[in-house]
């Protein structure tokens, strides 16, 4: 009788890894985010060891070390254990503005942009796609504002027609430049 029920035991653990690991891929994202180290992250209740385990899949935290660390990084709990389910992917928002879904391409934009890339590539991408779905919509003025919304610190910028000599068009522009014309 014992031995059966450390084998459901055993199951459990192995049932619940997959859900200690996308906690721990998260719990390590946000803190990388924040350019925290382990030790700083659990200082003052845990220690690096436990924080490690957390992010490497090992163990499953508490709700109280769950509160603990996310406080820490100055989140809600929530965004450690939440489903992705409910969020937009680039993937899903590019898809969206490929097959001709514009406005449902610029909620996705949106919503993508709201949740603050870290990287100022991605947040101009994301603006680059946001831009061309908001065209597509016929709001040229709101896809301008937002196309220079991001500052680029690299230097003056120079527009298409400096660097090729050639003029070109807007994305949603319904009249397009062709080759060699």
């Amino acid at each position: 009788m014992m031995l059966n029920m450390q084998r459901v035991a055993r199951s459990h653990v192995e049932a619940d890894r997959p859900l200690a690991r996308r906690i721990g891929v998260r719990i390590r994202a946000e803190r990388l985010q924040r350019g925290l180290t382990q030790a700083q992250l659990a200082e003052g209740r845990y220690t690096k060891a436990y924080v490690s385990a957390l992010e490497n899949g090992h163990i499953k935290p508490s709700m109280a070390a769950l509160n603990f660390l996310a406080g820490r990084m100055g989140i809600p709990a929530t965004t450690l254990i939440g489903d992705d389910g409910s969020r937009w992917s680039r993937l899903e928002a590019d898809l969206r503005l490929a097959s001709g879904d514009w406005q449902t391409a610029a909620d996705a934009y949106s919503d993508l942009l709201a949740s603050e890339p870290t990287s100022t590539a991605v947040r101009a991408e994301l603006l680059k796609g946001l831009s061309e779905a908001l065209c597509r919509l016929e709001h040229g003025a709101e896809a301008a504002k937002r196309r220079t919304s991001l500052q680029r610190p690299e230097g003056p910028r120079t527009s298409p027609e400096r660097r090729t000599g050639r003029p070109t068009a807007c994305t949603c522009s319904r009249t397009r430049w062709k080759r060699g014309a």
